[in-house]
């Protein structure tokens, strides 16, 4: 943060974290570019609805799950993605369903997933999971630290971001409303791009409509969606 605190030596340091440490939680949750693969397959129980998913066990310590990336049986095989309104339309009682394998995934609420349908009683699977991450809003994971590789790709980015906001709040010697805005220029050409090199990384994440029906992948039909089908 030394640019940081070059540009504006005024701003207090803890209002200098806060900043810094909000713009990097911005950048994971917009861009998906902290990309973490569950190093051991996770298992999932019957009537469950989801892996445990705990910081400091599947995921590193000090993060939070910004959104599953990837989910496949422990064999390799992909499960697909649906949004709740494809299910709703295939399965009117999608949400009670159980069989011996889930075919799908899907969001049922903010942080919340669940397979389709639940495994049966006496079933377990195993499942591999890729998350898109993001630092926890705590002290401790600012110092913790970010991937070396990202910190050295993307801090100037982040320090442009964190005197943005800096620069916006009112009434304070550094206060400059016209420099805020270039560098949130600056800022938000940097997300584009980063969300783009994830993409290119990682692949993008699951997450296809098809135009009247339930999407396999892999033809014209299909578009790109949020958690939501939009």
């Amino acid at each position: 943060m030394w640019q940081v605190q070059a540009e504006l030596p005024g701003v207090p340091r803890p209002l200098m974290l806060y900043h810094y440490a909000e713009t990097v939680r911005d950048f994971c949750t917009r861009t998906k570019a902290w990309n973490y693969n569950s190093p051991a397959a996770l298992d999932l129980a019957a009537d469950t609805a989801w892996p445990t998913i705990s910081a400091g066990t599947e995921i590193p310590a000090l993060t939070y799950v910004v959104e599953p990336t990837s989910v496949k049986w422990s064999d390799g095989r992909k499960i697909q993605f649906l949004t709740r309104d494809q299910l709703d339309k295939y399965d009117g009682d999608w949400e009670q369903a159980t069989a011996t394998i889930p075919s799908a995934w899907t969001v049922t609420g903010p942080k919340a997933w669940t397979v389709y349908p639940l495994l049966s009683a006496n079933v377990t699977a195993k499942l591999y999971m890729r998350f898109a991450i993001a630092p926890s809003r705590t002290e401790a994971a600012m110092r913790t630290g970010m991937p070396e590789e990202l910190t050295y790709e993307f801090q100037d980015l982040w320090a442009y971001g964190t005197m943005s906001r800096l620069m916006k709040i009112p009434g304070k010697d550094w206060s400059n409303v016209q420099q805020a805005a270039a560098y949130s220029q600056i800022y938000e050409l940097g997300i584009r791009t980063a969300k783009s090199r994830a993409a290119a990384d990682f692949g993008r994440p699951d997450r296809t409509v098809a135009y009247g029906g339930i999407s396999i992948g892999g033809n014209s039909d299909v578009r790109n969606t949020d958690d939501y089908g939009r």
